[in-house]
């Protein structure tokens, strides 16, 4: 287990399907805005925060979605099957990970 996945980490949204035919995840947003899982390069995958299990993925395209969505491309996921099987689940990482805010602001 690396330094990261022992941090506890920040739920970002949740997949809930797929965008297109080509491996794109729809992620409900979690937060009041979009910034932190447009600029991470790499999230958790799994059923809770603290999942120990979650899976790590590189991000390698991100884009605006529908209203409270956006759309995120991990490594290794490719097509709407393999989608299927993440909807559900929480897209997290750990706060260190993530852009900081400003001075009495908290990721939660």
């Amino acid at each position: 287990m690396t330094h990261s996945q022992n941090q506890q980490r920040i739920v970002l949204g949740e997949i809930v399907g797929p965008h297109r035919l080509d491996g794109e995840e729809r992620v409900r947003i979690a937060g009041a805005a979009p910034g932190p899982l447009l600029c991470a390069a790499a999230v958790w995958v799994g059923t809770s925060a603290t999942d120990p299990e979650a899976r790590r993925y590189r991000v390698h395209g991100c884009g605006p979605g529908r209203k409270g969505e956006v759309r995120l491309r991990f490594d290794g996921i490719e097509g709407r099957d393999a989608i299927g099987r993440l909807v559900g689940l929480l897209v997290t990482a750990p706060a260190s990970h993530l852009p900081p805010l400003p001075q009495g602001e908290f990721y939660w």
